[in-house]
């Protein structure tokens, strides 16, 4: 009983040490808790004024929403009144838009009017010189584009033994005249005149009133169209009306644009079926024509310029030979990536080279110019231009080259169709060769007429032209394919051409 008791002593006050530790944990809890108490009853306290502020403002924009909505409503029926007020006046315009069409309308039919008594009294008045005549021929030039072909169709014309009058207008005129220069006094003039202040596809429809002056052009035995294919529905009436007694020439620049036309576009070939014949500007374009089958059609050869009858001067600088790319430098037309790396090549080896872009790098060749600055800053002799050349400078260079360089991109789409240069169009390589007396150097896939065969060389590819190029630097070889050139050249005498 007496160790019992003992055993009883020494557990009571382990117990009571651990009582007291555990109140004191709890007392610190509740501490605790009663801390986290006040924060929450602040942070509610905090949030029920947020809360009355939120309630405050929402009554306010309740208030002010009510006010705007008051305000709509005053605004609305005066709002109504001026939309209405608008309308009216939007009516009223179109009623006087309506009424300024039918008045311009009535001026261009009065203009028109004018236009064709204009014409029919400067042809009657012409026609008293025609009976003194050979042919009677006219020429319909409504464009500027084509000022250089039309002064190489009045020079096949014949003014001396011919009548030949040129039917246009006043603004054309002035731009042909710097075309054509003594060629201007060799013609007869109807000049017509053409409405100010139009649009230019206006100016066209009104400076074109052939339906009227039919009865007049059948007094010619030949009616020439420069431009047949980019304005036929304007010569349409005229090309309907083709016969026996009148030719009428519609002149092709793209073969297949234009003969290959009848699904792309029936009306263009409809009326190429009508007219009388073509005209062309170099003889294999004739030889591509034929394929179409079309032997009633006379095809006419009409070159841009002709050989004429006089020294040509010779090459100034007999130690140096120039090469002349001629004609705006524009890649899509030209490869002159493939001449600058052959060139390039040749630099470094060859001082007594001469390269020439003869056109303007602006707006299409800024790339090239670029690379020409940097051939030059290498020291070889490159020469180009970034704007356009005065024709001055352009003959001297042209004269004074050794070789013209066609780097043709031979294939190119024209409109809706692929044409070919030298079999489908006209290349400008063949013009600048027999007006310059020069021998030429093109691609050997680019066909070329085989009366400049002897004075034409080909390449394929940049090493092929590096070797032809330092095979013609010989002042002997190029004098040889210059007498070549000049004997080539005369097979496009004006005497073989004329009408």
């Amino acid at each position: 009983m007496g160790s019992l008791k003992n055993g009883f002593r020494k557990i009571i006050p382990l117990r009571a040490s651990v009582f007291e530790k555990s109140r004191a944990e709890v007392q610190k809890e509740l501490r605790a808790l009663h801390n986290e108490n006040k924060s929450i009853e602040k942070t509610n306290a905090r949030l029920l004024e947020q809360n009355k502020r939120l309630i405050k403002l929402t009554k306010s924009l309740e208030a002010t929403t009510k006010e705007l909505k008051n305000e709509m409503g005053r605004n609305r029926s005066a709002l109504v009144g001026k939309m209405t007020q608008i309308d009216g006046k939007i009516a009223r315009s179109n009623q006087k838009m309506i009424q300024m069409e039918n008045t311009l309308g009535a001026v261009d039919n009065a203009l028109c009017q004018k236009i064709v008594t204009d014409a029919k009294k400067q042809i009657k008045e012409n026609g008293t010189h025609r009976s003194t005549k050979n042919k009677k021929i006219c020429i319909l030039a409504f464009e500027s584009f084509h000022a250089f072909i039309v002064n190489s169709i009045i020079e096949i014309s014949n003014p001396q033994d011919n009548y030949v009058e040129v039917i246009t207008v006043d603004s054309i005129k002035t731009e042909l005249e710097y075309y054509l220069g003594a060629n201007v006094d060799k013609v007869f003039w109807a000049v017509l005149p053409e409405s100010k202040g139009r649009s230019k596809e206006k100016n066209l429809a009104l400076r074109l009133p052939i339906s009227s002056l039919v009865a007049e052009l059948k007094q010619w035995d030949m009616v020439i169209i420069p431009s047949f294919e980019y304005y036929y529905e304007e010569y349409a009436p005229l090309a309907l009306r083709a016969s026996k007694d009148m030719e009428v020439v519609a002149m092709i620049h793209n073969i297949n644009y234009t003969l290959r036309s009848e699904k792309t576009n029936p009306r263009l070939y409809e009326l190429l079926q009508s007219v009388s014949s073509y005209a062309v500007l170099e003889s294999l374009l004739i030889e591509e024509i034929a394929k179409f089958h079309l032997t009633d059609k006379k095809v006419h050869e009409f070159p841009i310029v002709f050989h004429e009858a006089k020294e040509k001067p010779k090459p100034k600088n007999k130690d140096m030979f120039t090469f002349v790319i001629p004609g705006v430098v524009q890649e899509t037309r030209r490869n002159y990536g493939m001449v600058l790396e052959a060139f390039s090549n040749l630099s470094k080896h060859y001082d007594k080279l001469n390269l020439v872009l003869l056109g303007p790098t602006e707006p299409y060749g800024k790339d090239i110019a670029e690379k020409c600055k940097t051939l030059k800053e290498n020291g070889f002799a490159v020469q180009f231009y970034e704007s356009f050349v005065p024709a001055e400078i352009y003959r001297e260079i042209m004269q004074d080259a050794d070789y013209i360089l066609g780097p043709m991109n031979v294939h190119y789409q024209s409109a809706t169709m692929d044409e070919t240069y030298g079999v489908t169009k006209a290349t400008g390589i063949t013009t600048n060769m027999v007006e310059y007396t020069k021998p030429g150097i093109v691609p050997d896939d680019l066909q070329m007429p085989e009366r400049l065969a002897s004075s034409t060389l080909y390449y394929q590819s940049s090493k092929q032209l590096e070797e032809l190029v330092v095979s013609l630097l010989d002042r002997k070889v190029a004098d040889d394919l210059a007498a070549k050139a000049l004997e080539n050249s005369r097979k496009y005498s004006l005497d073989n051409y004329l009408l």
